[in-house]
């Protein structure tokens, strides 16, 4: 399963936060690509948690976040960006 984020950038003290506005979920790096990994596996472990579940296509859905159904492990992609 591939998970499509967007991410909203913005400067904080010390480095750069990656938002992502659906999931109210952030991360944080010296700089964008830093901030966007950590975003990554902030979505990642929200998302094996609800997998586990078996919860985590109503939450998606729930979220507006969008996903591309497939095998394998999650996938989280901030788009614009490549895939963790």
């Amino acid at each position: 399963m591939r998970v499509l984020i967007g991410a909203a950038f913005s400067p904080i003290k010390g480095g750069i936060e990656a938002r992502s506005p659906l999931l109210k979920m952030v991360g944080h790096g010296r700089d964008s690509d830093s901030a966007a990994d950590s975003l990554v596996r902030a979505v990642k472990a929200w998302c094996n948690g609800l997998e586990q579940r078996g919860e985590l296509d109503d939450a998606l859905r729930r979220h507006g976040v969008r996903w591309e159904p497939g095998e394998g492990s999650i996938q989280v992609v901030v788009e614009g960006r490549g895939s963790e």
